[in-house]
């Protein structure tokens, strides 16, 4: 809420505030839990307008997902690669 209400002006998320983010939530370029990819779509939900890079971000971890099969989407199972269920 911070990133996207808080801060001047409400709604618009800075590549700074973007890149703090990522920083925070990532490593090794993979979100590590689903809360934290749940926050990200959040975030991108909550804002008028955030960076490409975020967005890209975002769809990057889906797309790990469905083309490797790992990442934080797994709910206790395996995930199959090229599969969306």
């Amino acid at each position: 809420d911070y990133i996207v209400h808080q801060e001047k002006p409400s709604g618009y998320i800075s590549q700074e505030n973007a890149d703090w983010l990522v920083r925070t939530i990532s490593r090794d370029g993979m979100v590590d839990s689903r809360t934290e990819l749940e926050l990200l779509v959040h975030v991108l939900e909550e804002a008028k307008s955030s960076p490409s890079r975020l967005c890209v971000y975002a769809l990057e971890q889906v797309a790990h997902a469905v083309v490797d099969g790992k990442g934080p989407l797994m709910i206790g199972g395996v995930l199959v690669p090229g599969l969306i269920a």
